[in-house]
Parts: structure tokens; sequence; C-alpha cells
């Protein structure tokens, strides 16, 4: 498992890892330290920095620091956040206010120049040193481009009011980051982070960090953040957004898979990469844990029949209004133009 204690006095990469978390996220927290340590090189060291709410409790800080038991290779540091963000508006169920912490590290980890942050829905596939790497002379962020905000096809009209962004901006998905610290801290970008999340935009941290940090992102190969939901929805068209020889070589050697969206590998199984993140948690600290997942292809068939009839009721609801207001060929003009 990683690196022996003789073969510490190999190590010449220390490379700091941000994560944040609360008590429900903790075992996957875990498990994607578990992937990123089991396929460490043998000369590289890890700090993690695991970001977590006043109210997380001391036992299960505990039973994540017994990683470094199994690992010799790493460092653990609990950073109390306390009630940082309690007062902020979340929008959507899934996102919690950890998330948030991430705006703030430019000012918590003073003694780093860069270092990766990573939501914890996530595995690593191999060694983070080409990541950190990385140049970032001039950017703030160095990120992977989100698929359903940059398609031009999709329907984002409310999501882009409400940014001032559009499908041209190259926006980023957020839970794999690259951060430039020192340019965040000389340019006092934490300020303006913590000005903006006020708004309350629907995607919180995420659109903070692409609003503000237009054109100062480094967009990097999808290979550092493949998102598995593309491969289990027709909907989504990475070509359009990828090139596809760097899409199709990120899905054969991904560095970094992202289990984004809902459909999580500790809640389903069956799943395109599920299995993958599965060989991580029966190593960690929390394989003891009994997990209840469901068949995650019956999942996508229930959604995807939701999301029809969702959009059969929308459309309704279109043709309605306008044949109300505006008469019936307005109404069927209308309605072709939204199907």
């Amino acid at each position: 498992m990683g690196a022996t204690p003789d073969e510490i006095s190999l190590i010449q990469t220390s490379i700091p890892i941000a994560l944040a978390t609360d008590e429900n996220y903790a075992m996957p927290t875990a498990v994607a330290m578990t992937s990123i340590l089991e396929n460490a090189a043998k000369n590289t060291f890890y700090d993690f920095y695991i970001l977590v709410p006043g109210d997380f409790s001391t036992r299960t800080a505990q039973k994540m620091a017994l990683i470094k038991v199994a690992y010799h290779h790493c460092n653990i540091h609990f950073i109390d956040m306390k009630d940082s963000f309690s007062d902020t508006l979340m929008r959507l169920s899934h996102i919690t206010r950890p998330t948030c912490y991430r705006l703030l590290l430019g000012e918590i980890l003073l003694q780093y120049e860069k270092c990766i942050y990573l939501d914890s829905d996530i595995i690593v596939c191999a060694d983070l040193t080409e990541l950190i790497s990385t140049d970032l002379e001039g950017y703030y962020l160095g990120g992977i481009k989100d698929v359903d905000f940059n398609d031009p096809f999709q329907n984002h009209d409310e999501r882009y009011r409400e940014t001032g962004l559009s499908s041209e901006n190259g926006y980023i998905n957020a839970g794999v980051l690259l951060m430039n610290l020192k340019k965040i801290r000389e340019d006092g970008m934490t300020e303006i982070f913590l000005r903006e999340i006020k708004k309350g935009y629907l995607f919180q941290d995420q659109d903070v960090l692409n609003i503000t940090c237009l054109n100062k992102i480094r967009h990097l190969p999808v290979k550092y953040n493949l998102m598995s939901y593309l491969f289990l929805f027709p909907d989504r068209r990475p070509y359009l957004i990828y090139a596809k020889d760097e899409f199709d070589e990120g899905e054969k050697n991904p560095v970094i898979i992202h289990y984004a969206a809902h459909l999580k590998p500790w809640l389903y199984y069956g799943l395109k990469f599920n299995a993958a993140w599965y060989r991580y948690f029966i190593i960690s600290v929390f394989k003891s844990q009994k997990l209840k997942r469901r068949n995650g292809k019956f999942k996508i068939i229930y959604d995807h029949i939701l999301c029809k009839m969702n959009n059969i009721i929308r459309l309704i609801k279109i043709f309605l209004r306008y044949w109300k207001t505006q008469g019936l060929l307005f109404a069927l003009r209308k309605l072709s133009n939204k199907a």
C-alpha cells in the first residue's frame, strides 16, 4: 500500500490536497483519499487538508486519521471551519455548505502557492504530480469544462441570465480544481468570492468561481475530471465540448473519475465506473460500513421516464399560455421552437 517507511526518504514531491466534508460525506471522502494514496508514485507525499464544519465529530475524524496508519506517505490535517457559510442560501438539495469552504483556501493554506481541490465524490486513478505541476501563470484556477452549461443546444437561458455567462465562456465544473493560491491572495480574490456568494446563485460557489475568475481559468484535459454521468444519459454530448481524441483518451485512461450528479456509487451499483469506486471502498477505513445500494440501471430508466413526462407537461403549459394570449398559430410556432 503506497510507500514503505524506507521509501519515504525518496520523496521529492509534496502535494497539498484540500477536500471539504461533513458527517454525511466522511465515508466517500475517505474512499477518495484511499484511491489517491493507492495510486501515488513512490516519491510523492500527499498533504491532506480536510475542511469540516464545527459539529464534525471527533470519532469520525479519528477514524479518517487511521488512513495514516496504512499509508506512510501522507499527512492529514482537519481544519475546523466552525459555522462558516451557515447563513448561505443553498438552492439545490445535493449541494451542501462545505462546498463553499474552497472559497477560503487562499487564506487557509498560506504556506502553499498552489493546491488541488477535490470533491468527495471522486476517485483518483493515477499520481497527481503532473496535475500539480501544470503552469497556472496568469490564471486563478485550472479546471475542466462543464458539459451541460457549455452545450449550446441545451436551454440554459435562465442560468445565463443569472450568471451573466454563456456557452462561449468555458464554464468549468468545480469538483476538481487546480488553484493558484498565490495569485488569489495577491489580487484579493477571497474578499470578492465572499461578496459574490451572498447573491445566492443556483450552483453556489461553482457559479461564483466561474463569474469572478472569468478569463483567468486555464482549461485542463478532461482526464482530470471525467464525469461518470456523461456515459449514462444520451442527451449529454461531450464531443461538442471536448476534442474527440481528448475525451476518448480520458475515458480510456482517466486520472480522476467524478461521480457528479445524484447517481453516487455508494447509493447505486451496476453503472459505469461504479465498480472502480467499490474497489477502493472495500480497502478503506470505512470498509465495515454496510452500503444499501440499489440497481442504478433501473434508476436511470425511471429518471428518463420522469424527465420525458416533465418535458411534456412543460410544453403543454407553454402551448396553453401562448394560445390564451396570442392565439393558436402563435402558440404552435412557439411550441415547435421549444420542442
